[in-house]
């Protein structure tokens, strides 16, 4: 079997981390030639838009198998829907209307999960992240997508919490980016500051932004120190988040994890042990008992990176 991975975006992201262990799972088990396509672009408005589309179409060759994302469904269709040997996996993190993103966005999505994923099982076929996901999507849309959760390997996370050193004042807000609830965290800040604790959020890339103190990490061990040394991680996201990568690996840090309710990463924080508030103001008394923040390591050992082989089986079994 030949494969073609094609995606966009100029970082390298928790979902692009995602579906590069969703193929090398499906190539391990099953792939002759494996192809990548990336689009490093940004691509904003509706002519860049049609820009990748020509873009994806063009790449669009005799790949037995095509693993993409969202804005590039609707061309990749269109290239190989006359080919019935051919067969795409969607890969959606999550699905989230107030998210920000254009209308035109989900509009395009919302008729290609109604008109082809649903009609064309047999050559279609969505991937989520989570149960939360997969549930939606059928209730929804009537499309039936498989699971394959983001993988980790706990091995190197375990020698990082052995010997982090805990600060009990020191306070994860989680990633800064556009998903994080900034209202919430506004009025949180003032709150921990006067209780005594230091909080940070962290970056990849340097922040230009002087209102919140964001932390520019050149390299990810010191990244994953910090947070190994943290008391908590407070994750308040105004967006359904499809499986927060920074949320599954403060856990593996041994750093517990509060956020707001919905998506994935409520389920995440459910399994892993965390807590779940409604709102900023219920923070500061679940940091105040800190004995009763446990993390269910076993539960997160089904997220083990040695198990992406029994999540791959369904996908497998529908290639063939």
């Amino acid at each position: 079997m030949r494969m073609l991975y094609l995606s966009h975006g100029s970082l390298h992201t928790g979902g692009y981390a995602h579906e590069k262990e969703l193929c090398a799972a499906v190539q391990t088990h099953g792939c002759r030639v494996f192809r990548e396509v990336r689009f490093t672009q940004n691509f904003k408005g509706p002519f860049a838009w049609l820009r990748l589309g020509i873009k994806a179409f063009r790449e669009a060759r005799q790949e037995e198998l095509i693993v993409t994302v969202a804005r590039l469904a609707w061309p990749l269709w269109l290239a190989i829907r006359r080919n019935p040997a051919q067969k795409m996996l969607l890969v959606l993190h999550n699905y989230d209307p107030a998210d920000g993103k254009p209308r035109l966005y989900y509009r395009l999505l919302d008729g290609f999960l109604t008109h082809v994923a649903r009609k064309h099982p047999e050559r279609v076929r969505v991937v989520c992240v989570a149960p939360h996901w997969q549930h939606l999507f059928r209730e929804q849309f009537g499309v039936d997508a498989f699971v394959f959760p983001n993988v980790f390997p706990d091995e190197p996370y375990q020698g990082i919490r052995a010997s982090a050193e805990k600060n009990p004042k020191l306070i994860h807000l989680g990633q800064w980016s556009s998903k994080a609830d900034l209202n919430q965290y506004r009025q949180l800040l003032p709150e921990l500051q006067r209780r005594g604790y230091t909080c940070f959020f962290s970056s990849p890339v340097a922040v230009d932004d002087d209102t919140f103190p964001v932390h520019h990490f050149a390299l990810k061990t010191d990244y994953l120190k910090m947070v190994a040394s943290a008391a908590a991680s407070i994750i308040l996201n105004k967006v359904q988040e499809g499986w927060s990568r920074v949320a599954h690996e403060s856990f593996l840090l041994g750093t517990p994890v509060v956020c707001l309710p919905g998506g994935g990463l409520e389920s995440l924080v459910a399994t892993g042990g965390g807590t779940v508030v409604k709102h900023w103001s219920e923070v500061a008394a679940v940091l105040q008992h800190p004995e009763q923040m446990h993390i269910n390591y076993a539960a997160l050992h089904a997220f083990h990176s040695s198990g992406a082989e029994q999540y791959v089986q369904p996908i497998l079994q529908w290639l063939h």
